[in-house]
């Protein structure tokens, strides 16, 4: 036997020989979601759309911490997460205020953390390590702005929670219905996890608007029509996707009936139709909202991403400025320089107890 041929079959005794290598490490990846206090219906559903993509991937160690709806909390999270845990990625926080009290510690220990949720249009500005797969207030308050008007109403009121989101909605709604020629005739706010807003609808009801434009989230804005509704107003309601949860049925009874509102998500399209699917295989039929398909996409793509990065940051950061039309079951989206994605909106309608595309 010739010495190459020996040498050979040396190498292929050593390798069989060689201990099997252990499956690639998985990252760490921290997920800071609402599951206590006044949003919590939110964070039921991200973690339900974040189970599901969990047993489609194999490369991501999750950890979960809760961030009580209250931008404090987030940071004790964050802090908990990077500072114990050793996490350089999280998908999180949900809240706009919980992202903008966090996003300074994400740039001071260069943790990349990306939102499925924030909308607020100060979230742009917030740093080269805060990202979002929302997309931000500023389309969706044009986009009823513009929707009101094509209906021929020119008389509207603004009814907001006073948050970052709240905030955002409503400014960037009242600044194009006014350039389109509308008239903002009353506006009024109320506190975060405000249970009664009687004294602010009798003020609407008082100025005799055509609508209402409700920028909150899903249990404010029910109860806000329902007490506009009993105290006898019969004007027309629109609003904003953070109403998309089943808390707002259980809130606002039959004051939401025909409510139209903007969404990213269109319950139409392959993608969708996919992620709701998989959520009634494992959870039935009820509680399916658009936060179950941002938290999956996002589950999916960071998965994506760290098969090529590992946890190495820059890396993650280049990925995610470069990705471009990625098609998710939330829609298809691209990252900006800013780390804002940019999507089209549809308009939705409720029509009983479900949420629905506007024919």
């Amino acid at each position: 036997m010739n010495k190459p041929v020996i040498a050979i079959m040396t190498l292929l005794l050593l390798a069989a020989c060689a201990p099997v290598q252990e499956a690639q490490e998985k990252i760490k990846v921290g997920v800071i979601i609402t599951l206590t206090g006044g949003q919590s219906n939110y964070g039921e559903g991200l973690r339900k759309g974040t189970d599901i993509a969990l047993k489609e991937v194999d490369n991501l160690n999750v950890i979960f911490e809760d961030e009580q709806s209250d931008a404090k909390a987030a940071v004790t999270a964050f802090n908990k997460l990077t500072d114990v845990d050793g996490v350089k990625l999280i998908i999180g926080p949900v809240l706009s205020g919980s992202v903008l009290a966090v996003a300074p510690l994400a740039e001071q220990k260069k943790v990349v953390i990306i939102s499925p949720t924030a909308t607020a249009a100060k979230i742009s500005d917030a740093g080269d390590y805060t990202f979002r797969i929302r997309e931000t207030a500023t389309g969706h308050g044009r986009k009823m702005a513009e929707y009101a008007i094509s209906k021929g109403w020119t008389k509207g009121s603004v009814l907001n929670v006073n948050a970052e989101a709240g905030l955002s909605y409503a400014n960037a709604f009242k600044d194009r219905f006014k350039e389109l020629g509308g008239t903002i005739v009353a506006e009024e706010m109320y506190e975060k996890d405000a249970q009664d807003m009687r004294t602010q609808a009798a003020k609407l009801i008082a100025a005799k608007p055509e609508f209402v434009y409700f920028p909150g989230f899903a249990k404010d804005i029910g109860m806000s029509m329902k007490q506009l509704r009993d105290l006898g107003y019969s004007g027309e309601f629109i609003t904003t996707p953070a109403m998309e949860d089943k808390a707002f049925f259980t809130a606002a009874g039959m004051a939401g009936e025909g409510v139209v509102y903007s969404s990213a998500f269109d319950p139409e399209s392959p993608q969708s139709i996919d992620i709701m699917q998989k959520y009634e295989q494992t959870y039935g039929t009820e509680g399916f909202s658009w936060f179950v398909a941002n938290a999956y996409d996002s589950i999916k793509l960071i998965s994506k991403i760290v098969e090529q990065c590992g946890d190495t940051v820059n890396c993650i950061k280049q990925q995610l400025y470069a990705t471009k039309g990625y098609v998710g079951t939330s829609g298809t989206f691209s990252f900006d320089s800013k780390g804002d994605v940019t999507r089209s909106l549809v308009l939705m309608q409720v029509k009983g107890n479900e949420f629905v595309k506007l024919k």
